[in-house]
């Protein structure tokens, strides 16, 4: 969601949101563990990365959850 969108600003953060939203929802988040400033972080470092690196990026983003 925060990759190849078609919206000019706010996708990321829509993305953050759904995000934390679903692990929410799914009981996977402790919010106690997930700052805002982390948060940011995750997203923007996602958002850049290259496609081609997408297993790694799922990969890191589930040990980070871990």
């Amino acid at each position: 969601m925060v990759k190849n969108h078609p919206y000019a600003d706010g996708n990321k953060r829509s993305g953050a949101f759904a995000f934390v939203w679903f692990l929410k929802r799914a009981g996977i988040l402790n919010p106690a563990r997930l700052t805002s400033e982390a948060l940011t972080a995750l997203t923007l470092f996602v958002a850049e990365s290259n496609p081609k690196d997408k297993d790694k990026m799922v990969g890191l983003v589930l040990l980070l959850l871990n």
